[in-house]
């Protein structure tokens, strides 16, 4: 069975993705204007929503449900470059509004949160024999 610290990932790290799908979402008349005035493609916030969500779905599976410890080294580096480079980014952010500043931020916790579930003791033991310690569960990757 996939640790509790594991289950507890998965539902943060989907939370955060989904969370900033809705970012997008909730702002896409005023990121699409933005997008159009620096002449960029209008559809620019969806495909970035788009990629947003698939580069979410793709590391939940990869580390939650396929034990990849590669991937959780990945998604760890990709969140710490995130976090780091948010203050340069945040005058963008918050020109967007209060609401999709206030979601960013909450998905960032949520991820960082995520992802400090990934080094609890039961997490790292479990992604490092790739899923296979504790009791067998053949539904494990189902």
């Amino acid at each position: 069975m996939r640790p509790k610290a594991i289950m507890w990932f998965e539902r943060l790290y989907l939370a955060s993705t989904g969370i900033t799908v809705a970012a997008v979402l909730f702002n896409y008349g005023t990121l699409r204007e933005q997008a159009i005035e620096r002449g960029g493609s209008p559809a620019g916030p969806i495909l970035g929503m788009i990629i947003a969500l698939a580069g979410g779905l793709l590391f939940w599976f990869t580390v939650g449900r396929r034990a990849s410890n590669i991937a959780k080294w990945i998604l760890v580096v990709l969140t710490a470059l995130g976090t780091l480079t948010l203050p340069w980014a945040w005058g963008e952010v918050v020109g967007v509004g209060a609401l999709y500043a206030v979601l960013n931020v909450v998905a960032y916790l949520l991820g960082i949160a995520a992802c400090a579930c990934l080094f609890q003791p039961e997490a790292s033991a479990w992604l490092r024999s790739k899923g296979r310690n504790g009791p067998v569960n053949p539904d494990i990757f189902s």
